[in-house]
């Protein structure tokens, strides 16, 4: 018995071994997810435009100072580039990658105009948590110090993008900690997120960090719900999908890919780093490309 249980320790070590070596051998490489969203209201100007999701990079690194992550993007030719959060990490030991993160955000918006909303780790940072006290001024410093114009921090707000005659609306939603708390879900009514809509109908973008409240997104009158946090669910199995949650929810219901509730469809980045669960296996970091089509009634 003893020489068994002696077997199976050396199994699930060799087992662990392996998944920590497979797992660094994947954060060193980038997907690019490519979707098309299809809305009946989508202004003719913005037929075919191509929007790049960059979510959850957590400060990893791609390549010296982020130029393979830089090279990626600039080949998928966006339009737009949205950051649904979390760029940086909330912790004190990473004040020095944090400002990287802000001039990386600074390159990005060199190669199109960046849209970037809060997700709990900027939230976190601006509140001084884990001792991140004065972090978040100087992260601002660093994002706005020469590309202000083309960098827009949507923290519960919005902004209308224009294109020729047309223009559509992208809003920032921005949920306090007590919304990504594990093993609880806050509730939160479609009214709190619709308060950040114009009144008058147009297709509508909204940044949303957190993707367990898609329903309510929907409801909102969210034409397209870009969201992230979930990491893909961290490890990913066949057929089971994403194994678990920085929340630790097992088997998260949204864990990467396209989800469509009526006329609102999600689109929910697997990310680019990792937090809290460090393992990403089957899992390769990603950037989304969306194509924006008029859906035909």
């Amino acid at each position: 018995m003893l020489q068994v249980i002696h077997y199976l320790c050396l199994f699930l070590i060799i087992l662990l071994i392996a998944a920590v070596i497979e797992s660094s051998r994947e954060k060193k490489k980038i997907n690019i997810s490519e979707y098309t969203v299809s809305a009946a209201c989508v202004p003719d100007a913005f037929i075919g435009s191509r929007f790049v999701v960059i979510a959850d990079l957590h400060n990893a690194r791609f390549g010296k100072d982020n130029s393979k992550l830089l090279d990626a993007v600039s080949q998928c030719k966006p339009d737009y580039i949205m950051i649904p959060g979390d760029i940086v990490v909330c912790k004190k030991s990473h004040k020095t990658q944090n400002i990287q993160s802000a001039n990386l955000i600074r390159k990005l918006s060199d190669i199109a105009p960046v849209y970037y909303s809060l997700g709990n780790h900027e939230e976190g940072l601006r509140q001084g948590m884990h001792g991140t006290e004065g972090q978040w001024d100087m992260y601002l410093r660093a994002l706005f110090s020469t590309h202000e114009s083309s960098i827009h921090l949507l923290d519960q707000e919005g902004c209308y993008i224009k294109r020729e005659n047309d223009s559509i609306y992208v809003a920032g939603l921005t949920l306090d900690r007590t919304y990504f708390k594990r093993f609880f879900k806050k509730e939160l009514s479609a009214k709190q997120i619709s308060c950040l809509f114009p009144k008058e109908k147009c297709f509508i973008a909204l940044m949303a960090h957190n993707p367990d409240y898609f329903p309510e997104y929907a409801a909102s009158g969210a034409s397209m719900v870009l969201a992230g946090h979930n990491h893909g669910g961290a490890i990913r199995v066949p057929i089971f999908g994403g194994v678990i949650s920085p929340r630790f929810h097992l088997f998260p219901k949204y864990d990467k890919g396209k989800y469509v509730i009526d006329n609102s469809t999600m689109i929910l980045s697997a990310g680019l780093g990792s937090h809290s669960v460090f393992l990403r296996i089957n899992n390769v970091p990603e950037i989304n490309v969306i194509l924006l089509q008029k859906q035909i009634k």
